[in-house]
């Protein structure tokens, strides 16, 4: 699953903690989790929410669409 970030503005806390609660659920139900696109500020809201260590961030959307998509 790509969560790409790269047209995201800010984030309120309400709606990262839901995302985490996203992102975890899948996690647990075995699903690969790729980020992209995401800003310094963001990076920061979501690494003190400890998200599960097996999430894997990639710079860019295209990065993203070139490594796993072809």
């Amino acid at each position: 699953m790509l969560f790409d970030f790269t047209a995201v503005g800010e984030i309120n806390r309400e709606s990262i903690y839901m995302l985490v609660n996203l992102i975890t659920s899948q996690f647990y139900m075995g699903i690969e989790i790729i980020t992209s696109g995401v800003r310094p500020k963001q990076a920061k809201m979501l690494h003190e929410l400890n998200l599960p260590l097996q999430v894997s961030f990639i710079h860019s959307l295209q990065q993203a669409i070139a490594k796993y998509c072809t």
